[in-house]
C-alpha cells in the first residue's frame, strides 16, 4: 500500500475575547515549509496584526477566518489566521435550514460568508455552529461538528426534527 499527503497543515490557535470584541490572537501555523507565527492585540480603536508580512492595523471589529463562533455576523473584515492577511467580506442569509449531525436532522440557520473564501456556515438553535463548508481555490472542505462540551448539542439536535 502507497500513500500520499496531499495536504497537511498543523496549527495551534488562541483567540481572547472581551464581549463582542477580540483583544488579543495567537497563530502558529506549519504548512510544511516552516512555522509561520501571526500575533495581534486590541490597540484603541483598532487591532494590531503582526505577522510575517509585517505589522498592519486593522478595524476594532476585526474577526478571525474562524466560522466556529457565532461573533463571525457581526464583521465586515475577516483576518486569515494563517497569514494575518486581512479581507473584506459580505454575510448574507439567516434562513431556516436542516442539517444532518450524527444521523439526526437539526434546525439551523444558514449564512454565506463571501471574501477571498468563501464559506456556507450552518447555526443551530443555540448559536452554535454545527457545519461549515470552506470553498477556496484549493476545493471544498466540509466540516462537521460531532460534539460539543459545554454547548448542549442533545438539546439542539432534539429542538430539529425528529
Amino acid at each position: 500500500m502507497l500513500g500520499v499527503t496531499l495536504h497537511r497543515e498543523d496549527a495551534q490557535r488562541t483567540e481572547r475575547w472581551q464581549g463582542n470584541r477580540l483583544i488579543s490572537f495567537s497563530s502558529v501555523t506549519n504548512k510544511g515549509s516552516g512555522a509561520l507565527v501571526v500575533r495581534g492585540e486590541a490597540r484603541g480603536n483598532s487591532f494590531v496584526i503582526n505577522s510575517p508580512q509585517g505589522t498592519i492595523s486593522a478595524p476594532a471589529t476585526v474577526h478571525p477566518a474562524n466560522p466556529w463562533s457565532a461573533n463571525f455576523l457581526s464583521s465586515n473584515t475577516m483576518m486569515r489566521p494563517d497569514s494575518g492577511k486581512l479581507e473584506r467580506v459580505r454575510v448574507t442569509g439567516g434562513d431556516e435550514s436542516v442539517v444532518n449531525i450524527n444521523g439526526r436532522p437539526v434546525r439551523a440557520r444558514k449564512y454565506e460568508v463571501d471574501g477571498a473564501e468563501r464559506y456556507t456556515v450552518w447555526l443551530d438553535p443555540q448559536g452554535v455552529p454545527v457545519q461549515f463548508v470552506a470553498d477556496d481555490d484549493g476545493g471544498k472542505v466540509t466540516f462537521t461538528l460531532s460534539s460539543c462540551s459545554g454547548c448542549n448539542i442533545a438539546v439542539a439536535q432534539e429542538a430539529g426534527l425528529k
